[in-house]
C-alpha cells in the first residue's frame, strides 16, 4: 500500500507494496466442519493479539495492508464470528485504523470461537522489531518478571531457613535424649563395677543439653581402708561411724581409742619362797 501516511509518531512507518492483491480472503471447510480462512491480515491479528498491544498491532497492520484488503478481511470476520459488535462502515482519514480496531474487538470478544486463520505468503506479514514496539509496555513486563523472580527467591530462602532450624532442633533433641540415657545408666550402675557409687549427676550448662561425659558428672567412688581392729570404714569418716550392738562401739575399737592403765607390782618372795604381788601401785604406763 504505497503512499499511506503514518498513523503515529511513536514508531517509524513500515510501508511496502504487496506483490499481489486479493479482493476477498479464501475460505475452506474441513471434513469435521472446521472453518479455515486464508488471509494474511487476519492471521497477523490472531497471532499478535497475544503478544502486542492494540496500538502496536493497529500501527503495523495499517502501514502494511491497503484499504481494500482491510475492508475485505473485516467483512469476512464479521460474517464468520458470532459477535455482538456492529459492522460499522468507517470513513475519513482514519478509516483503516478504525476498521482494524473493529477486527481487534471482534477477536477479543470471540476468543477461541474464531475460525482458523492461516497465511500462505509469510513474507507479506509485517515484521515486528523493537522500533515497532511500545518500549514502556516492554519495560513494565520486565519489571513484573523481576518482581516475581525476587518473590520466588525470597520464598526459597525462607524455606531453606526453616529447614535449617528443623535440622538444628532435631540434633538438639537427639543430644538431650543421649544425655538422659547416659545419666540414667550411671545412676543405676549398669557399668558392672562393685566399687562405683554414683552420688550425684549434673549436666553441664549448655543450651542444647549436650551429652554428659565423665567430667560433667559429680561421681564419688568410695574406697575401703582397714582399721587396726580389722573393720572396714570410709576414709575421712569418724571411727564410730561403724556401730554394732544398738549403736555401741566394739570393745576392740574402745581399746584402740583409749590408752589403758595397768599396775606393775615388784616381785617379792615370802618366807615360804613364793612370789606375791605387793599392794603398792607402781607408776602408770601408757
Amino acid at each position: 500500500m504505497a503512499g499511506t501516511a503514518p498513523r503515529s509518531s511513536v514508531a517509524p512507518v513500515f510501508s511496502r507494496t504487496l506483490s499481489r492483491s486479493r479482493v476477498k480472503p479464501e475460505i475452506y471447510t474441513t471434513v469435521d466442519g472446521k472453518v479455515i480462512v486464508e488471509d494474511e491480515l487476519l492471521n497477523f491479528l490472531a497471532v499478535k493479539i497475544k503478544t502486542l498491544s492494540q496500538d502496536e498491532i493497529v500501527l503495523l497492520a495499517a502501514n502494511t495492508f491497503d484499504s481494500e484488503w482491510i475492508e475485505a478481511s473485516k467483512k469476512v470476520l464479521f460474517e464468520l464470528c458470532p459477535t455482538t459488535q456492529r459492522n460499522v462502515s468507517h470513513k475519513g482519514t482514519h478509516k483503516d485504523v478504525n476498521n482494524i480496531k473493529s477486527c481487534h474487538k471482534v477477536m477479543n470478544e470471540c476468543g477461541e470461537n474464531t475460525p482458523r486463520f492461516v497465511s500462505h505468503y509469510l513474507d507479506e506479514l509485517p515484521p515486528v522489531t523493537f522500533t515497532n514496539m511500545d518500549v514502556s509496555s516492554l519495560l513494565g513486563r520486565m519489571e513484573e518478571l523481576c518482581a516475581e523472580v525476587c518473590s520466588m527467591k525470597h520464598a526459597m530462602q525462607l524455606q531453606a531457613d526453616v529447614s535449617e532450624d528443623f535440622r538444628a532442633i532435631t540434633v538438639a533433641i537427639d543430644r538431650r535424649v543421649c544425655a538422659l540415657e547416659c545419666s540414667t545408666d550411671l545412676t543405676r550402675g549398669l557399668d558392672g563395677s562393685d566399687e562405683a557409687a554414683v552420688v550425684g549427676a549434673r549436666l553441664d550448662g549448655n543450651a542444647l543439653g549436650a551429652a554428659a561425659g565423665a567430667s560433667a558428672l559429680n561421681v564419688e567412688r568410695a574406697t575401703t581402708m582397714d582399721s587396726p581392729s580389722g573393720l572396714t570404714f570410709l576414709p575421712g569418716s569418724p571411727k564410730w561411724s561403724h556401730v554394732v550392738k544398738k549403736g555401741r562401739r566394739h570393745d576392740s575399737e574402745k581399746a584402740a581409742d583409749k590408752p589403758r592403765l595397768r599396775t606393775v607390782a615388784p616381785e617379792r618372795k615370802n618366807k615360804s619362797g613364793n612370789v606375791r604381788a605387793t599392794s603398792k601401785w607402781s607408776r602408770l604406763s601408757w
